[in-house]
């Protein structure tokens, strides 16, 4: 029998408010409204369970998307029902549901037995933390007043996350707001080198009008924090330094379909703590009471389906019309959201719109460069064979001065060997070195992508070497379109295209 084909669609995502208790008072806090209602409020084991039952076997909402369930459980702070918290999760994983899953806690009630737990289990851990000590205690405080935030969470960070297998669960979320964004070099370099933190999805202050001042700070912020990954790979760098260079871009980045169309911004649906189903955490950061209007379901009845696409249809559409840049660090939802629930004047929410894409268009201008960069290298590295940028090769070039390799790239090519080749041409005697990588056979558009991270790669390890490599390409006539010619001359890599085959 055949299996049943996967259904197309988004992944389902959610993010549940587990309760509205939190132990900190954060000045930007945008759940602070459940933070101000005095009576403790929180789901029951009953709903949450009700809720992991309904999502992995209602057939509606499984074809409508695609893919495991993304599950966030957040708060307030989720942590302060720790028992609740592993109670859905054993409950998750003893029924092998398809979730991914994801505890989001501000790090200070964090310890090693919970970090075990949560690691054992598969669940992420993402941890608000806005960085160095004087951005993060600006912003994040105890709700009783006394201690620093950042002291109590780095502590427990130190304490909790022993081994790589630890960190890779702990993914740090800083917020930076217009007053502490040029600061971005500092605290990415702190997360990296201090505390070891790979996943860094640094956000913008989601609700707030950036004006033409605090963008321009954005964008000093950017170009000092490149030029310091590109500024590693220089001679006499430090190693680990190098390959932090080519780690995972440390901005969030909310990408969208090619055409960037209405369905990619909807984002996640959100549980709340009162039982009911809203089209966005948004929907449910308001003053209390919640609008009952945009509740599309709850852990009894199911999704509304038809009712989460009326309410955001005309919203999403409205974003398309109002945000020409979409994709970015600051998703124009958020604040679009919380500007209708929070019935803002059109005239504002507007403006935050016309703020969230010059936020991201300055950030398309100035990493355009280092991310096309960073994406050719990360398919490298990411293929079985070809390492980490800073590794030797097992064979030099005994002591030989080797000016000159022309290097056949045949579609299929081994990464590992064509690596192998290229450093033992690289690591050799010489100071300057002409390199041609010749794929004028055939150049389908898989070898076209490994041209250029190969030869962006020789660019780079030779400056890392100091050494200078001239890089050719020979392709078939009519090989590259504009764009990639364009990007290859912008290297200084020449192109030598070959007659078409007869």
């Amino acid at each position: 029998m055949n299996a049943p084909a996967a259904p197309e669609g988004p992944m389902l995502d959610f993010e549940i408010f587990l309760t509205n208790r939190c132990n900190q008072a954060c000045r930007y806090c945008y759940t602070r409204y459940m933070r101000g209602d005095k009576a403790e409020k929180k789901l029951t084991f009953d709903q949450l369970r009700r809720f992991a039952d309904l999502v992995s076997g209602d057939r509606r909402v499984r074809s409508a998307f695609s893919g495991p369930v993304k599950l966030e459980i957040s708060g307030g702070e989720p942590l302060l029902e720790f028992d609740l918290v592993k109670k859905t999760v054993d409950y998750i994983r003893r029924n092998k549901l398809d979730f991914e899953l994801a505890v989001a806690t501000n790090g200070t009630l964090l310890n090693k037995a919970r970090v075990d737990y949560f690691v054992r289990n598969g669940v992420d851990m993402r941890i608000s933390l806005d960085g160095i000590k004087k951005v993060n205690d600006r912003n994040r405080r105890f709700a009783a007043g006394g201690g620093s935030v950042f002291e109590a969470v780095t502590a427990n960070l130190r304490a909790g996350f022993p081994t790589r297998k630890h960190m890779d669960r702990c993914c740090i979320t800083p917020t930076l707001t217009p007053e502490t964004v040029d600061l971005l070099p500092e605290i990415v370099d702190f997360f990296r080198h201090e505390l070891g933190v790979s996943k860094l999805p640094i956000g913008l202050e989601a609700y707030e009008i950036w004006d033409a001042a605090s963008i321009a700070r954005f964008r000093r912020a950017l170009r000092r924090m490149i030029a310091g990954f590109l500024g590693s790979l220089r001679p006499g760098s430090d190693p680990a330094r190098a390959d932090a260079a080519f780690a995972e871009f440390p901005v969030r980045r909310e990408l969208k379909t090619e055409d960037e169309g209405r369905e990619s911004t909807s984002g996640t649906l959100a549980l709340h703590y009162d039982g009911y189903f809203y089209p966005s955490p948004d929907f449910v950061v308001a003053p209390p009471p919640l609008d009952p209007k945009y509740r599309i379901g709850d852990v009894y009845s199911g999704i509304d389906l038809q009712k989460l696409k009326t309410i955001l249809d005309p919203m999403l559409a409205d974003i398309a019309g109002k945000c020409e840049y979409r994709s970015g660090p600051r998703n124009p939802v958020e604040g679009y959201y919380w500007g209708i629930v929070n019935n803002y004047p059109r005239s504002r929410i507007d403006r935050v719109l016309r703020s969230t894409s010059e936020l991201n268009r300055a950030f398309q201008e100035e990493t355009a460069y280092y991310l096309r960069l960073f994406a050719a290298y990360k398919r490298l590295y990411t293929t079985p064979g070809f390492g980490d940028f800073t590794h030797e090769p097992r064979h030099r070039g005994d002591n030989k001065e080797i000016r000159g390799l022309r290097l056949a790239v045949p579609h299929g090519a081994a990464l590992g060997a064509l690596r192998e080749s290229l450093d033992y041409f690289l690591y050799s005697e010489g100071r300057t070195k002409a390199l041609t990588l010749d794929a004028s056979a055939a150049c389908p558009p898989e070898t076209l992508d490994l041209l250029e991270g190969l030869s962006l790669y020789a660019l780079m390890k030779a400056l890392y070497l100091d050494k200078a490599v001239r890089v050719t390409l020979r392709l078939p006539a009519g090989a590259l379109d504009a764009e990639r010619r364009a990007y290859f001359a912008g290297h200084g890599v020449r192109v030598a295209e070959t007659a078409a085959a007869a």
